[in-house]
């Protein structure tokens, strides 16, 4: 029994390390293995600091004494911390990880759990939406104090001709000051599933002749009082006169057997799918930002399930 729970541990997708009340390691998962590039046959059985320099330190000394005697979990953020394990004299700067530690009794003796749990897409992912927020906001701010730029060019985005994210940005800003109206509406945040691929593969022009076609079907599916735009990218946001989450579930796999299509570009047959966040919006909702991002949330939750599919927002 013993073998198994090791095995199911090592399946675990997160680190585990079990050390004993006086800190020597006893457990020492795949995953941990991976992060650290330390095998568990040179880890076992040695203490806890002298395999990981890190917890030397009287922050996590002290905290690994307050599990193993006095039987409280800590938990350690990675805004504050950043990373825990890592490969020795390792400059991964851009790793994120939380750790929590807990106590376990088994035969009157004391164990401590710690848990690793690498949160570095997360945070890039959050990152990247803060960013695309920013433009969405000062985009929409620089167009509008802009005289010069005709509506037409300021509205359309203008390599797929769809309207752009400051046109978006101007619509939901719209509905947010008309709130009778503004909870029928669904926003849906589309990312392509592996385009840097195709871009990688077959040059920017593909890519670009890529981004039209898809541009042109999800235009082919929306209904005349929907709004479909490119905000930048590989990422698509439609804006649909809809509230009910049955029929917006049909017509969203219509939309996804629609991009799943192979179509051709030049020589070369195009395979991609999609991952798409939806969210319906609420009354509640007071900004731009939170509308976006909620929809963002959701399309990022269908990617970590296994991309080409679609998850609303809970």
């Amino acid at each position: 029994m013993a073998d198994l729970f090791s095995l199911a541990l090592d399946k675990a997708d997160k680190g585990i390390i079990i050390i004993d009340s006086d800190q020597n390691i006893v457990f020492w998962n795949k995953y941990i293995e991976r992060i650290s590039h330390r095998s568990a046959s040179v880890s076992l059985h040695r203490n806890l600091k002298n395999v990981v320099g890190i917890f030397s330190a009287s922050l996590y000394q002290s905290a690994l004494n307050a599990v193993l005697i006095n039987n409280q979990s800590r938990f350690f953020s990675s805004k504050l911390h950043k990373a825990f394990i890592l490969p020795e004299n390792s400059e991964y700067v851009e790793i994120r990880q939380n750790m929590k530690i807990e106590p376990i009794t088994f035969d009157n003796s004391v164990y401590a759990l710690i848990q690793i749990e690498d949160i570095t897409n997360e945070v890039s992912r959050e990152h990247k939406l803060t960013s695309l927020l920013s433009e969405l906001q000062k985009g929409y701010e620089e167009v509008k104090e802009s005289e010069k730029v005709s509506k037409t060019l300021a509205e359309t985005d203008s390599l797929t001709g769809l309207y752009n994210r400051y046109f978006i940005t101007q619509k939901i800003n719209e509905l947010l000051n008309n709130k009778e109206n503004f909870s029928s509406f669904s926003l849906f945040f589309v990312d392509l599933d592996g385009f840097k691929s195709i871009n990688d593969t077959y040059g920017h022009d593909i890519g670009d002749a890529v981004l039209t076609k898809i541009g042109e079907k999800l235009q082919s599916v929306i209904k005349e009082e929907d709004v479909v735009s490119r905000i930048g990218g590989d990422e698509f946001v439609l804006l649909c006169r809809s509230n009910d989450k049955r029929k917006l579930s049909a017509f969203v796999e219509n939309l996804m057997v629609k991009i799943s299509k192979p179509f051709k570009v030049d020589e070369l047959t195009i395979c991609i799918t999609a991952s798409i966040g939806i969210y319906i919006i609420t009354d509640d909702i007071s900004s731009i930002a939170e509308v976006v991002k909620k929809a963002d949330l959701a399309m990022y939750e269908a990617k970590k399930q296994g991309k080409n599919r679609f998850i609303f927002y809970n």
